[in-house]
C-alpha cells in the first residue's frame, strides 16, 4: 500500500539508514585508529598518546539508568522490535498511566525538542499492575500507532474502539 510506504515504511527506514550510516563512521573511525603507528597508540617516546574511539552504540551509565534518557542502545533495540517504553506512555495524543509498552519504535523529538521514543508498526501494550501476561494485555497493533492508541484507549476507558 503505497500510503503505509509514505507514512510508516519511509519514516522507520530513515531512522535505521540513520542507525547505519553511524556504525559506518564508527567503523571508519576505528580503522583510522587502528592504522596509526603503534607509537602513537600507545604513546611512547615522548609522543601524545591518541584518543580511542568512543564506544557505538553507547551503553547506559548507572547514573542515567532512572532518567529518559534515550542513548543508541534504545534506538537500535526500538528499531528492532525489542523496545521497552515504561509508564506513562503516550501513543499518538493519549497519556496512558499504569500501562508499558513494548515493541517497535522510531525516535522523534518531543515538543521540548528532547530525543523521545515513539511506537512504531507493531507491538504490545500491557497493565503494569498484573503479572500474568495472558491478563495484563491492554492492545496490540500490526500497523499504525493510531490503531494502537485508539485499541488501548477503548480497553481502559471499556468503549467501543470504534465509537470516536
Amino acid at each position: 500500500d503505497p500510503k503505509d510506504r509514505v507514512e510508516i515504511f519511509e519514516p522507520y527506514n530513515l531512522a535505521v539508514d540513520t542507525v547505519i550510516d553511524n556504525l559506518q563512521a564508527k567503523v571508519q573511525e576505528c580503522l583510522a585508529f587502528r592504522r596509526l603507528p603503534f607509537s602513537i597508540i600507545v604513546g611512547r617516546k615522548g609522543v601524545e598518546m591518541a584518543a580511542v574511539p568512543e564506544e557505538y552504540p553507547k551503553s547506559r551509565s548507572r547514573s542515567s539508568l532512572d532518567e529518559n534518557i534515550v542513548n543508541d542502545n534504545d534506538i537500535i533495540n526500538g528499531l528492532l522490535g525489542k523496545a521497552y517504553l515504561p509508564s506513562p506512555i503516550i501513543v499518538g495524543t493519549t497519556k496512558f498511566d499504569g500501562i508499558y509498552y513494548v515493541g517497535f519504535t522510531i525516535p522523534t523529538q518531543d515538543d521540548q525538542g528532547n530525543l523521545t521514543l515513539t511506537p512504531w508498526m507493531s507491538g504490545v501494550m500491557r497493565r503494569d499492575d498484573e503479572i500474568d501476561e495472558d491478563k495484563n494485555l491492554v492492545a496490540s497493533s500490526v500497523t499504525s500507532s493510531k490503531q494502537l492508541e485508539k485499541k488501548a484507549y477503548a480497553m481502559v476507558n471499556n468503549t467501543d474502539e470504534d465509537a470516536d
